[in-house]
Parts: C-alpha cells; sequence; structure tokens
C-alpha cells in the first residue's frame, strides 16, 4: 500500500511559459502561478488545454489541480513530452482519460461547505501504485472537458512526489476549522459571520530512516511555513472519502523537528493547514 506523499517542488512556479486555450482574459491562466486562494484561472467554455513549458528536462510523477469547480463526469488528459510547448516524444502520462468522481466534484449548491475547496492527485504509477516518475519531460499539456460550465482552477501543482517508507503513525487528527466569528444580537439572536472551512492536519511519523530524513527534512526546509505543496496522506485508499479528505494542498504551521530516537532513526510531528 503506498505511504504518505508530499510533493515539495511546484514546477509550474518555474515555468518558461504557461499557456491555456479558451482563456477568460480578466483570470488569465498565470493566476495558477500565485498561491493565493482568490485568484483563479478561468475558461469561457467547458473545454480547455493547459500547456506548461520548462527551462530545462525535469523528472515528473504527480500533477495536483487545486481548488477546482469541475463536477462530476468531467475528464482530464495529462501528457509530457521531451520538446517545448507539447512538441517531440509523448512521454507518457494518463493512460486513459482521468475521470472526476463525486468525491473529487465541487458541489454544485450554495452553501458553504468543505466541498468548497476541491483538489485532485494525479500520480504516475505502476501496477503495484509504486510512483513511476517520467524523466526527461519537457512540457506538459493538461486536457481538460468540464462535464458543464466553464472551468475554475485556483492551483496547478506539478512535481515530482517523495513517498516515505513507513507511513504515519496512529494517533493522528483531521479537523475541519474555520475562523467564523459568531456574536450575540440584542434580541437574542447568535449571528455567525460565515468563512470558508479548511483543512487542518497533525500527525506524528514515528518511524524516519536516515535516507528519508535528508530529503524530508531538507524539502520542508526549503519550502518552510512560506510555500505550499501537496500532501496525501493515504494516496491510494480503497476508500474514495478518506483518500480525499487526507489530501490537501497546505502549508506548514510549524516546520518539523527531528529527533534521533536510535542511531540513524528518527521521528517528527507535522502541523499542517489547507491554504
Amino acid at each position: 500500500m503506498a505511504k504518505i506523499r508530499f510533493t515539495l517542488n511546484n514546477l509550474v512556479d518555474i515555468a518558461s511559459t504557461i499557456t491555456a486555450t479558451n482563456e477568460e482574459a480578466t483570470l488569465p491562466i498565470t493566476n495558477v502561478q500565485d498561491m493565493s486562494r482568490g485568484k483563479i484561472y478561468r475558461s469561457t467554455g467547458a473545454s480547455a488545454s493547459i500547456t506548461i513549458t520548462w527551462p530545462a528536462t525535469t523528472t515528473v510523477n504527480t500533477v495536483t489541480l487545486g481548488n477546482h469547480n469541475l463536477p462530476a463526469a468531467s475528464t482530464i488528459d495529462i501528457n509530457f513530452f521531451d520538446g517545448t510547448a507539447g512538441s517531440g516524444s509523448n512521454l507518457g502520462g494518463t493512460a486513459s482519460q482521468y475521470v472526476v468522481s463525486a468525491e473529487e466534484a465541487k458541489e454544485t449548491d450554495d452553501a458553504i461547505t468543505y466541498a468548497d475547496i476541491k483538489n485532485i492527485n494525479w500520480y504516475s504509477e505502476d501496477v503495484n501504485n509504486a510512483l513511476d516518475p517520467i524523466t526527461g519531460a519537457r512540457s506538459v499539456v493538461i486536457a481538460i472537458t468540464a462535464a458543464s460550465g466553464v472551468i475554475d482552477i485556483g492551483r496547478i501543482i506539478v512535481g515530482n512526489a517523495i513517498e516515505a517508507t513507513y507511513n504515519i503513525s496512529y494517533g493522528h487528527n483531521l479537523s475541519f476549522e474555520e475562523q467564523t466569528k459568531q456574536y450575540r444580537t440584542d434580541s437574542g439572536s447568535l449571528r455567525s459571520d460565515m468563512a470558508l472551512p479548511y483543512k487542518k492536519f497533525e500527525f506524528n511519523m514515528n518511524t524516519i530512516s536516515e535516507s528519508d530524513r535528508q530529503v524530508l527534512q531538507r524539502g520542508l526546509a526549503d519550502v518552510g511555513k512560506r510555500r505550499d505543496f501537496t500532501v496525501s496522506v493515504f494516496p491510494c485508499d480503497d476508500t474514495e472519502e478518506k483518500k480525499t479528505d487526507y489530501s490537501g494542498i497546505v502549508k506548514l504551521v510549524r516546520v518539523p523537528k527531528f529527533q534521533e530516537f536510535q542511531h540513524n532513526w528518527y521521528k517528527a510531528k507535522y502541523i499542517m493547514e489547507e491554504v
């Protein structure tokens, strides 16, 4: 079974070019390079093709579409190329169309719920759900067809996910937090200033090898509390709800401290919140 995965390097932020078809002029595709939840890309119709080119070839195994509005049954095609702007040889990607599930889909009601922030994680994997990186990629083309309406995407993360050798320990916490303020009126009614909820993850990794420590500690030090990244605690869980709930685009609330409890074995506590 796949273990917890972190995508700490976002290659979209260092792209040499990023373009999209059917782009709404006031909500351009470059907005997905911004970590702010308030900025989005929007298409003018139900389909769009997003092309991202990097300054040099790279290794990738993960694509995350964050804060999207795609309804269930929307389709996504992801293909990597060794040339710029989708040229050259096709190195692989989605073997068939990725179909957005009901759990991954944005809710269509007007209520403010946790479902207002939805993400889709695609991993390049082999038949055993082990990460199978695509090497030599210079560009990626992400073709999206929405089942209805226009396409909104708030953030795109493309990178090289790292997977721990051992998973998180039992006793982890997942909560849906919010900053809603409440007050009581003179007539006695309890009023609320509504705010979007967000997920908060708290967990321990009590079995970290020296090789994992080097990758995790150095990678998390690079992002610090400054940058966002993708976490997927149960990336291949059989329960769609658990897989979705325990993943997100997050920032660290504090940078974890690694404690060596015996020679070359470590443990650390993580606290992170959805952006």
